[in-house]
């Protein structure tokens, strides 16, 4: 079983695809979108580099069936890895 897992930091964006099965990564890449002034204007764009990336490293779409994000929130509310659901979004 493949897993996307994406990470957006302030400067840059790692993606990588892990099989689940053996906890091994399968393909993965970094891009870098700037910070303040060199910070890149189409994150849309830079997003599907990333993606792009691991298709041509040999990944299919199809071959996904899971995805995770790591988002960082700094504040008292969620204070450990929490699964976003409907009430965390509200």
């Amino acid at each position: 079983m493949n897993v996307l897992v994406v990470n957006a930091g302030s400067s840059s964006l790692k993606a990588s695809v892990i099989d689940a099965g053996v906890e091994r990564p399968v393909a993965a890449t970094s891009v870098q979108w700037g910070a303040d002034a060199t910070r890149v204007s189409d994150r849309r764009a830079t997003v599907a580099a990333a993606l792009d990336d691991l298709w041509r490293a040999g990944v299919s779409k199809e071959s996904l069936a899971l995805a995770g994000h790591r988002v960082v929130h700094g504040g008292p509310r969620f204070i450990e890895p929490t699964l976003v659901d409907e009430g965390v979004l509200a």
